[in-house]
């Protein structure tokens, strides 16, 4: 004996999809008590950010150090464009991409 598969109009299909996602919907909203307390509180919010406050406690000296040589290098090459020195502008537009791919300056990320 073939068995054939019940088949669905829209109207069923709808209500099957509607419940779908009230289910979901529902069980989300339950969690979001749990999840508000577990992240949400000074030990939560630690326990996410801890590995990398100590990492950017250490890179933080290192980006005021080099934020120096960089905007100097910047200021220069801006100059240099402004009285129609194009290499200066070439060099400080190569020199801007080392020093944003290498180093990690005010709160961006680092780039590959």
């Amino acid at each position: 004996m073939i068995q054939t598969e019940k088949s669905f109009d829209d109207k069923e299909k709808i209500n099957i999809v509607s419940e779908a996602i009230k289910s979901w919907a529902d069980e989300r909203c339950e969690k979001i008590d749990s999840f508000v307390d577990q992240n949400y509180s000074f030990s939560g919010a630690w326990r996410i950010n801890k590995k990398a406050f100590g990492r950017d406690m250490l890179r933080a000296p290192a980006n005021v150090v080099w934020s120096i040589p960089f905007l100097v290098i910047k200021g220069l090459g801006y100059s240099a464009g402004k009285i129609g020195g194009k290499p200066g502008e070439r060099i400080r537009n190569k020199i801007a991409k080392l020093f944003a791919q290498r180093y990690h300056f005010f709160g961006s990320q680092r780039l590959p």
